[in-house]
């Protein structure tokens, strides 16, 4: 069984260039994401890593690969970015404001629905000003900043 009869033909050029151009003209170890056909005759996403073996007089005698199954990662990452496009949808689309800002009080993100209940016409605008700003209590915030300092958990806070 040769490298040829698990990897799928489509790649064969491309994985063969990768190779080549690195590999054995430059002698550098490389690292890539390819597939691999199974027994079963499904594609396996795989990470493989190559360095050249050389013998004693320095010839190439071989390739060493390290090959990492990377079927549970790519499924994960694909559940983190459907699950990040469902959480930016729902605050995109909510009718409350919500915002994020850092201690200092720069506005680093809000939604529409803030945006416009401020009545600025962008995210842009919005930034020109501190957080701070949209308190009517400026201490209220000081009292969140100290209790998300001391990693309390925020629950029923209420600010008048």
């Amino acid at each position: 069984m040769s490298i040829y009869d698990i990897t799928p033909k489509d790649s064969w050029e491309k994985e063969k260039d990768i190779v080549t151009s690195k590999l054995i003209n430059k002698n550098l170890p490389i690292e890539f994401e390819k597939e691999y056909i199974s027994k079963k005759g499904y594609r396996i996403p795989v990470s493989v890593k190559m360095y050249l073996h050389k013998n004693i007089n320095n010839e190439v005698n071989g390739i060493w690969a390290i090959v990492k199954d990377m079927s549970l990662e790519k499924k994960a990452n694909k559940k983190i970015k459907e699950s990040e496009e469902k959480l930016k949808s729902l605050l995109e689309n909510i009718p409350l404001g919500v915002y994020r800002s850092k201690a200092d009080g720069t506005i680093i993100s809000a939604n529409q629905a803030l945006i416009e209940m401020f009545g600025f016409n962008s995210l842009n605008e919005l930034q020109d000003y501190p957080s701070v700003h949209f308190y009517v209590d400026k201490r209220n915030r000081d009292t969140l900043i100290n209790n998300l300092k001391k990693k309390e958990l925020l629950k029923d806070l209420k600010f008048s």
